[in-house]
C-alpha cells in the first residue's frame, strides 16, 4: 500500500488540489486514504463537500496516522498525504512516512528557489523524489526554464498541471478539475493532464519497488 505525500514548504503551488485530483484517479481503481496535515484543511473541506464518498476516506488523527504509520494497516490501495507549507516538523513526518513524495511547483523563479528545504529533507531521509509543475501557462517561455532548473535537483514529471480554472472551481463544490461540471473543455484538459502524471507517479512507484525487491 504505497503511500504519497504532496509537499512543498512554500503554499499557493497547489497541494490541496494535487492531492484531490490524484486520489480521486486512484480511487477510480482502488480504495484510497487520505490524510490532511493542514492546519487550514482544505483537503478535509473538500472532502466533506464531495459527501464523504466510501472509496475515500479522510482518516482520522491525522498526526498519530503518519506518525505511527497506522494507515499502512488499514487496507488502501494508496493513501495520500496533504501538507501545510513552512511547518517543517509536519513536513518531515509526512515525507517520513512516504514511499514517495511529489513536490509541486509553480514555473516562476522564486518558487523554484524555495524548493530547496522539501529536497533536502528526502535526502536526509532517503525518500524518492519528483517534481510536479503546477499552474502553467501554456505559451509561458519560463516553464521550460524552470524545468531544466529542477532537473538539476532531481526527476520533473513530463506531465503539467496547466493553469485552468476548472481546477479551483470544481474544488470548491467537492470535484476536481477533471470532474468539472461547469467546463466540459477544461473538465476534459483536466483529465488528460492528471491521468498523465497519476501514471507517470504510478511508473515511479513501480520503479522504486522493484529496486527494493533486488536488494
Amino acid at each position: 500500500m504505497p503511500t504519497v505525500a504532496i509537499v512543498s514548504s512554500k503554499g499557493g503551488v497547489g497541494k490541496s488540489t494535487l492531492t484531490a485530483c490524484l486520489a480521486v484517479e486512484a480511487a477510480r481503481a482502488v480504495p484510497v486514504g487520505i490524510i490532511d496535515l493542514d492546519p487550514q484543511g482544505s483537503l478535509t473541506g473538500w472532502w466533506q463537500r464531495r459527501g464523504k464518498p466510501a472509496n475515500l476516506r479522510l482518516l482520522d488523527d491525522p498526526d498519530a496516522m503518519v506518525g505511527k504509520g497506522v494507515a499502512a494497516r488499514l487496507g488502501f490501495g494508496f493513501v495520500f498525504i496533504d501538507t501545510p507549507p513552512a511547518l517543517m516538523s509536519v513536513i518531515e513526518a509526512a515525507i517520513a512516512a512516504a514511499d514517495i513524495v511529489l513536490i509541486p511547483c509553480r514555473p516562476s523563479a522564486l518558487d523554484v528557489l524555495a524548493i530547496d528545504p522539501a529536497v533536502d529533507l528526502c535526502r536526509l531521509l532517503n525518500k524518492p523524489f519528483a517534481f510536479v509543475l503546477t499552474d502553467v501557462e501554456p505559451r509561458w517561455k519560463a516553464t521550460a526554464s524552470a524545468a531544466s532548473a529542477l532537473r538539476e535537483d532531481g526527476q520533473v514529471v513530463e506531465a503539467v498541471l496547466t493553469h485552468r480554472a476548472a481546477y479551483s472551481s470544481a474544488m470548491t463544490t467537492g470535484r476536481t478539475g477533471p470532474e468539472s461540471t461547469a467546463d466540459a473543455k477544461g473538465a476534459a484538459s483536466c483529465r488528460e493532464e492528471i491521468e498523465a502524471v497519476w501514471r507517470e507517479a504510478q511508473q515511479l512507484l513501480a520503479t522504486i519497488k522493484g529496486s527494493v525487491a533486488r536488494v
